[in-house]
């Protein structure tokens, strides 16, 4: 509500004036009236105004020289100049002054209602625009000084592709209970909502209203805390920015510092991480289906956020962990893949995501191209038929060929049908079966060369079961 001062030496004017037009519908409330400049002028000093109502001609001092005088004194205020004279001189000084229009008496109704009305979109506008310039300079700037007229200020940041006429419908039906008023500021290509209030203490939750927002926009909102509006008010932006650096976690939700302290603040899941990734490495070695290994990895890696280049280099280092793992394990041949571009290109999590999926799978294609590939099975059936007579087992010729001894024993049987003890066991059987019918060897010579040594009782066994004879039997005709 605009006050408005009105000075007049005439009583006509100064009683008839106040009933003349509705003024509180037009925003305006006449606080008092004066009889002549002197009046006037102290009336000005006392009440400050933001409208001052005056005549011209007026004994002692006229309204002219009242208002050059409040003028001298720094007084502001905007002018209406009433006079029965039409003169231009006194338009001209009046216009000089301030004043916002020259009305002749009598006053016609409906001139100063529109008069009134557009002084009053002036001002709001003027308004608007000094606290815009405020809140730019003192915010964004290098004000230090806070704002007189409210007592807490929140900025809500959206994105320069958001839609910034949706956010600020959304947040004026939900907020008008509150006399709250709103501020749109542009920044550095982003939209930023001001919320002004004049209640102390504020501690309004927006969360509810605001995420479901940023989800449907799929656009980042950041939401500064309230801020005490007569502190320093670039403190609002420094916590916006901070939370920007958070932005990559947090592409479609409504980020605010209370949210992200307590994330930060959560234990980070370091032991079951661990875990998490040694079964993701085990089950991209050994099964098809690893997808939800994967899952319960990317959770708990996920659980703490972080900054864009932190988790980006940490994903680098995991799948870099396990190519390498997996090469010294001689699962792969060299530790050769390259995540660095794509990992690079990911614009936020959920993308990121996406190429850490890509990525594992890249890992596993190249573990079945490794299986395809390879033969290390057919290399270890001819080192094992070449020499039945050394002491052999799955351990030995992992450390032999530099392989995974689970993973090679996987891998001869899947290829041979059979696990190696049993393939070993029968290579050996075979070959003391044709020692026997095809040489004179000793049996103890027979169990040597095939790799029983001089346990030759564990040998006589070892043939009763294959052959249902004993070795002196089979070499006299009595075996199958």
């Amino acid at each position: 509500m605009q006050r408005v001062l009105l000075i007049d030496d005439e009583p006509t004017i100064r009683e008839g004036l106040p009933l003349l037009i509705d003024w509180e519908s037009l925003g305006y409330q006449i606080i008092a009236t004066g009889k002549d400049g002197v009046d006037g002028l102290e009336k000005i000093r006392q009440l400050k105004p933001d409208l001052v109502i005056t005549d011209i001609r007026m004994p002692g001092m006229d309204g002219l020289e009242m208002l050059k005088s409040a003028k001298e004194e720094g007084l502001t205020f905007h002018t209406i100049i009433l006079s029965g004279f039409s003169e231009f001189a006194y338009a001209k000084e009046a216009l000089v002054l301030g004043a916002v229009s020259y009305l002749l008496k009598p006053i016609d109704e409906e001139e100063l209602e529109e008069l009134l009305s557009q002084l009053a979109d002036q001002v709001i506008s003027q308004q608007e625009k000094n606290l815009y310039e405020q809140l730019v300079a003192k915010i964004f700037g290098n004000d230090a000084t806070g704002l007189a007229d409210f007592q807490q200020v929140m900025d809500i940041r959206l994105g320069k592709q958001g839609d910034i006429a949706a956010l600020t419908q959304l947040l004026e039906a939900s907020l008008k209970p509150l006399n709250i008023q709103l501020q749109v500021v542009g920044h550095h290509s982003n939209h930023h909502v001001i919320l002004l209030s004049d209640q102390p203490g504020l501690a309004l939750d927006l969360t509810e209203i605001l995420e479901p927002f940023a989800q449907q926009q799929g656009e980042l909102l950041l939401g500064s805390g309230w801020h005490c509006a007569a502190a320093e008010l670039n403190r609002i932006y420094e916590e916006i920015r901070q939370l920007e650096s958070y932005s990559f976690f947090y592409p479609t939700h409504f980020l605010t510092k209370s949210l992200l302290e307590e994330k930060l603040a959560a234990k980070k899941p370091s032991k079951k991480l661990e875990i998490a990734k040694k079964h993701l490495v085990q089950q991209v070695m050994e099964e098809e289906d690893y997808q939800l290994a994967f899952e319960a990895y990317w959770q708990l890696f996920v659980a703490v956020p972080c900054e864009e280049q932190e988790i980006k280099w940490r994903l680098q280092q995991n799948l870099r962990q396990m190519v390498t793992t997996l090469f010294q394990q001689n699962y792969l041949p060299e530790p050769a893949l390259d995540f660095t571009e794509s990992i690079s290109a990911a614009e936020d999590i959920y993308q990121l995501k996406d190429v850490a999926w890509k990525n594992y799978q890249k890992i596993r294609a190249a573990l079945l191209l490794e299986n395809s590939q390879g033969d290390i099975v057919k290399r270890i059936e001819i080192y094992t038929q070449q020499h039945l007579a050394d002491e052999l087992s799955l351990k030995r010729l992992s450390e032999l060929f530099n392989y995974n001894s689970t993973y090679l024993g996987k891998r001869f049987r899947q290829e041979t049908g059979m696990g190696y003890s049993a393939y070993l066991e029968k290579q050996r059987m075979t070959k003391a079966k044709r020692l026997l019918q095809q040489t004179q060897l000793m049996v103890y010579e027979v169990a040597e060369k095939v790799g029983y040594g001089n346990n030759i009782d564990y040998f006589y066994k070892k043939f009763r079961r294959f052959y249902q004879a004993s070795p002196n039997d089979f070499r006299g005709g009595e075996g199958v």
